[in-house]
């Protein structure tokens, strides 16, 4: 069988390349199709487990809209970070208090002139 085989790999490299051509075609189509093959497999596998867990999904989420809220209530309900201070100020503000929380010193301090 080896031999047989090393053989009929001799008498394609004695071919002209145009035959030769033929031969990498048809050696790429099957192997093509054999991937093909095992990729449609897979697909119809767990196309055809997500439709078996499917009524169980759908009853589990209509088990949970009573549980949800709805985004409406959660974004009347939430609280603004930082609430504990209860101050509001302005962006400018805000962006002050940071870079002066980050240098230690005051806002446009040790820059340059414009």
């Amino acid at each position: 069988m080896t031999t047989g085989l090393f053989e009929k790999i001799a008498a394609i490299r004695r071919e002209p390349e145009h035959i030769r051509m033929r031969y990498v075609v048809m050696c790429v189509s099957l192997s093509m199709l054999f991937i093909v093959g095992i990729w449609l497999l897979s697909v119809q596998e767990s196309v055809s487990t997500a439709a078996r867990d499917l009524p169980e999904a759908v009853d589990k989420g209509k088990d949970l809209t009573g549980e949800v809220p709805s985004l409406n209530n959660l974004f009347e309900q939430s609280v603004p970070l930082g609430s504990e201070e209860k101050k509001t100020m302005r962006g400018s503000e805000f962006f002050d208090q940071q870079v002066q929380g980050k240098s230690g010193s005051a806002p446009g301090e040790g820059m340059g002139a414009p």
